[in-house]
């Protein structure tokens, strides 16, 4: 019995068959919070699957720590495929 091979496959390197992905995509209106505070609904909803594509940025916080929270208002899932941080 051959030996199951698992994908690993990075985020921002998804295999071809996920970059053409076409099933019903079910991602949709996603609350993000910032330190508590609703700051935007962002609507992820597309036809097909989107990589790498931002959703949501902000700047001038206060030097120290932050929480980020994305909340789904509708939809069947939510992927999160990075954060970036720069300061």
């Amino acid at each position: 019995m051959p030996k199951r091979q698992e994908n690993s496959h990075r985020s921002r390197d998804p295999p071809d068959d996920r970059r053409t992905h076409t099933d019903p995509i079910q991602e949709s209106l996603i609350d993000i919070y910032v330190d508590g505070t609703l700051r935007e609904t962002v609507d992820a909803t597309s036809a097909t699957r989107v990589y790498d594509q931002t959703v949501f940025s902000t700047g001038g916080l206060a030097p120290g720590e932050h929480t980020l929270k994305g909340v789904m208002r509708t939809g069947g899932y939510l992927i999160v495929d990075a954060f970036t941080v720069r300061g």
